[in-house]
């Protein structure tokens, strides 16, 4: 099968599946409006970068730049939800660890390295679990999980037509 000729890529934290069920769980207690389109469990996770839509010869650089980085493990404590513009219901740790932090940048510069855009947003960690959700009610218990991020980070294809995700490489542990 040939490979398509682009690609929408992003890099990301993915959790584990305790903590991915984790926040699964809190996501369920919300009253979501008809209209929201909730995340689905298998799709949650942190977005450290996100590439968009490239040619897909470009993952070969990627793999390149991307393979000498390394993760310091660190822990995320989750215990707050935010609604962002537009209706993004999303949770966030109470805490940014400077190798999160790290992390992200030098991914950043190894993106520059390989000639590819590099996210000019300031970086705030969060995973949502939600769009088009501005009505939405979150539970009235905040969440409170903890992600013990110790497995690096991934090259992510996001399949056309809303079909998912695909891990194309980790990297990082």
């Amino acid at each position: 099968m040939r490979s398509p000729a682009f690609v929408r890529l992003f890099i990301a934290l993915w959790p584990t599946d305790t903590v991915r069920a984790a926040m699964a769980e809190w996501q369920s207690q919300w009253l979501w409006p008809e209209h929201a389109n909730v995340v689905r469990p298998e799709r949650l996770h942190i977005t450290l970068h996100f590439l968009g839509e490239m040619p897909s010869e470009r993952i070969r650089d990627l793999k390149y730049v991307l393979q000498p980085i390394r993760s310091q493990p660190f822990a995320l404590h989750f215990a707050r939800s935010e609604m962002w513009l537009h209706g993004t219901a999303v949770i966030r740790p109470d805490n940014s660890p400077t190798a999160l932090r790290g992390l992200q940048a030098r991914i950043g510069l190894a993106l520059v390295q390989a000639d590819i855009k590099a996210e000019q947003r300031a970086f705030r960690p969060h995973v949502t679990l939600a769009r088009h959700a501005a009505d939405a009610t979150p539970p009235q218990t905040p969440p409170d999980f903890q992600w013990e991020a110790n497995d690096g980070f991934v090259l992510v294809n996001s399949l056309p037509g809303g079909r998912g995700y695909e891990i194309i490489e980790r990297f990082g542990a």
